[in-house]
């Protein structure tokens, strides 16, 4: 004999009743903290705070991974070519704007970055965490996430050498 399964709205349940409801998948993750992600089985009444929340985010947000609309004034005293980085074309307001992005997307100064030939990027779909399928922007990003998060040790000079100074420290 064949069963079928419904959902039951959680909050209904916790009073008792049976009003059949949907799964939502909700992930959340406050500045400086770690994703948390919740299934919440909601009947229409109950969703629609969820519901509310998906159209806010779709006109205000920006998914993960989209660049930021910066409300930074174009500095047009500064030629385009000055203003773009040297790595991934990536086209600033400013010069100051372009070195930070430089330090915080490749690790490189200007004078590095201009020195050297242009770095292939990473395609974004390699950039996923295989413990937990989290993805990120950069392999440094996907590297300090695996430490920290799963314990796994980096394969690059970097981590090697931090490996080889704790040792050290604590001999």
């Amino acid at each position: 004999m064949a069963q079928k399964i419904v959902t039951v709205c959680d909050q209904h349940a916790a009073q008792g009743q049976e009003v059949p409801g949907t799964t939502w998948r909700i992930g959340i993750m406050v500045p400086g903290g770690r994703l948390a992600t919740y299934d919440v089985d909601a009947c229409q009444d109950c969703a629609k705070p969820f519901v509310d929340l998906a159209q806010f985010l779709s006109d205000v947000g920006r998914p993960v991974g989209k660049p930021h609309k910066s409300a930074s004034v174009v500095d047009e005293s500064v030629p385009e070519a000055d203003r773009t980085c040297p790595v991934c074309q990536f086209v600033s307001v400013n010069r100051t704007a372009m070195r930070t992005h430089l330090r915080a997307k490749h690790g490189q100064t200007l004078a590095r970055a201009g020195a050297s030939a242009p770095v292939q990027q990473p395609d974004p779909a390699s950039l996923v965490c295989p413990e937990c399928q989290d993805v990120f922007g950069s392999p440094q990003g996907l590297g300090a996430h695996r430490s920290r998060s799963h314990g796994v040790q980096g394969t690059s000079n970097g981590a090697a050498k931090a490996r080889k100074a704790k040792a050290r420290d604590q001999d």
